[in-house]
Formats: structure tokens, sequence, C-alpha cells
């Protein structure tokens, strides 16, 4: 009898162990799935964007990554985020456009989503001194 309540008690250890594990994981995720939501979070990081102007498509998260995938994932590391645990996996691109960033080249806010959880983000400039930096 004494060892069923061992066997019990590490079981139970080990399902809170892992529980606690997983939450930790997603402390930096946001829900985002409508355009009111991604307006919303823009401008919690300071970014105004034209909810008409938010455009998306599916993209597969490579499972090998390259050395500017590996250096994009650095940026999202910054923010709490990290895409290793999604290689392979398909997922949102919605790319908005930033209206008050002070430039004279277009800047985006580019979220990653997968399953209407925010596994990364990130400003980009494409234009003459290009940049990708954490929203």
């Amino acid at each position: 009898m004494k060892k069923i309540y061992i066997i019990i008690t590490i079981f139970v250890v080990a399902a809170c162990v892992a529980v606690c594990c997983l939450c930790n994981n997603r402390t930096k995720e946001k829900k985002i799935i409508t355009s009111e939501n991604i307006t919303a979070y823009l401008l919690e990081n300071g970014w105004e964007t034209d909810p008409e102007m938010i455009s998306s498509e599916e993209i597969t998260i490579p499972y090998e990554f390259n050395e500017t995938y590996s250096r994009f994932n650095d940026i999202q590391k910054q923010q709490g985020f990290d895409l290793n645990r999604f290689r392979g996996e398909n997922a949102l691109l919605i790319t908005c456009p930033v209206t008050n960033y002070d430039s004279e080249n277009d800047i985006t806010a580019e979220l990653i989503v997968k399953d209407t959880q925010l596994i990364a983000a990130s400003l980009i400039c494409t234009g003459k001194n290009g940049f990708i930096k954490p929203l």
C-alpha cells in the first residue's frame, strides 16, 4: 500500500512540474485573432497601424534555420519568444504598416501567429539601411 502512495505522489509531482514548465514557456504568448486585437497589441508596444492595410499569409517555419533565420530568432528571444519549438510547422504571418515610425522608408510590423497565439513579432524595414528590430 505504501508503494502505491509513493507512485501516486511521484506521478502528481511530475504532472505539476510539467504544467509549470508549459505555463512558463507561454508567458510571452498573447492571443491574436482579429485586426482589433492586432491593432491594440501594436498600440501597447507604441506602434500605430491602419487596420484596413493588415494582410496575412500562411507560412512554414523552417525545420532547419539558416543564418538569417537564426539571427531573426535571436531577435525573437530578446522579446521572450523562441521559434525553435515551432520548426517545420505552419503559422500565419501578419503584416501591418507602421504609421508612426519616424522614417522615410516604409516600416512594417510582422507578427507570426500559431493557433491564435503570437509566437514572434518584429519591425521590418526593407528600404535603404533596412533592419529587423524587436517590436
